[in-house]
């Protein structure tokens, strides 16, 4: 699935950022030092560098974050209010992921990101869902917090 495109050059180019400590993704997206940031073109990494992540609260993480210019966020387990700013500020964001970096790049790359390999321990996946249309993500039907991750929160057209 293609989520999101730029134009650089007359190429397409999407950049991803996975949050990332000890050589796997970063278990709290909150408070998160170091990133990677990929430029992917065709389902091709072109170019990849660590960038720092420098923020005290969430506004200051989101800023850092948002001047890497991201169009894909995947990261580890993200709070409810830090994620709405995320949700709101354009990123498709792929929030409780666990595992090896490479791991995850990998399966970002080959569409297998949702699989229940990559959630976080404790994580249902996509089996049964935990939100319908026009409820938000992350919260079940009856108003309780849901325990089922692993979704892509789209926030692009």
């Amino acid at each position: 699935m293609e989520i999101a495109i730029r134009h650089k050059h007359g190429e397409s180019i999407m950049q991803v950022i996975l949050t990332v400590w000890n050589g796997r993704i970063a278990p709290v997206f909150d408070v998160a030092r170091h990133a990677l940031l990929l430029e992917i073109e065709n389902g091709r990494i072109i170019v990849r560098h660590n960038a720092s992540l420098c923020g005290l609260g969430a506004i200051q993480q989101t800023n850092s974050l948002m001047e890497l210019k991201p169009d894909v966020l995947i990261c580890g387990a993200v709070s409810k209010p830090l994620l709405d700013i995320l949700s709101t500020a354009g990123l498709n964001i792929y929030p409780f992921i666990a595992g090896d970096r490479e791991d995850v790049i990998q399966a970002y790359l080959a569409g297998t990101l949702s699989s229940s390999a990559h959630f976080m321990p404790g994580c249902c996946g996509w089996q049964r869902p935990c939100h319908s249309p026009g409820v938000r993500p992350g919260r079940a039907q009856n108003g309780r917090h849901c325990r089922r991750r692993g979704h892509l929160i789209q926030t692009k057209d």
